[in-house]
């Protein structure tokens, strides 16, 4: 039979589901429902904040590299003077990438072994070429035009916007490669409904 709700009880396997999308898709409400929903999740954009704060290693190398301004008041490395600098540079996102890239991976594999099963966010996930870490990839889509609102909203310009868009493969290829996929553009109800249906898809 089965398990019931909650899903915690539901995994008897060793698995890393990927979930991935373009910028403002939705990724990390849906790794927030599929927490609520009883899985475990863990997220690359919280690997990289520990990774950027005050006195991390990444930190002295990347002041070493790009001087004082890309820290912030806290001495912690303020992610919007980097991605100024690595958009504007292919170079530079390629040492940044291989700066940050292995420990993510390393963090993950630990977080793992420890779950059993694990849901990561990953937005770059095939840009890094990473696709083969994972059992499955889910990936997360909503339209063009509400994910610029949405990263308007952010406080990011048209140009920041088209930068990191041309350094990143379009949601709709993303959406083309991925094993499932989570349309969000609709409630946050139906939301809920997609990530239900895909935690039973994949156990």
């Amino acid at each position: 039979m089965r398990p019931s709700a909650p899903f915690c009880n539901f995994i008897q396997f060793m698995a890393l589901f990927g979930i991935t999308g373009g910028m403002g898709a939705g990724k990390t409400t849906v790794l927030s429902l599929l927490g609520e929903l009883g899985a475990r999740v863990t997220d690359a954009d919280d690997v990289v904040h520990a990774l950027y704060a005050p006195g991390a290693p990444c930190t002295r190398l990347f002041r070493e590299r790009w001087g004082a301004g890309v820290l912030d008041a806290t001495g912690a490395v303020d992610r919007r003077q980097v991605a100024a600098r690595v958009f504007a540079d292919p170079a530079e996102r390629a040492w940044l990438n291989q700066m940050i890239h292995p420990q993510v991976r390393e963090r993950f594999k630990q977080e793992e072994q420890a779950a059993g099963t694990l849901f990561a966010g990953v937005p770059l996930l095939y840009e890094a070429g990473w696709e083969a870490d994972f059992s499955a990839v889910i990936a997360v889509w909503s339209p063009a035009e509400v994910v610029r609102e949405r990263l308007r909203a952010r406080g990011w310009s048209d140009a920041e916007i088209a930068a990191r868009e041309a350094a990143q493969l379009p949601a709709d290829e993303k959406l083309r490669r991925a094993d499932h996929a989570i349309i969000n553009n609709s409630s946050l109800e139906r939301l809920r409904d997609q990530c239900r249906l895909l935690l039973s898809t994949l156990t």
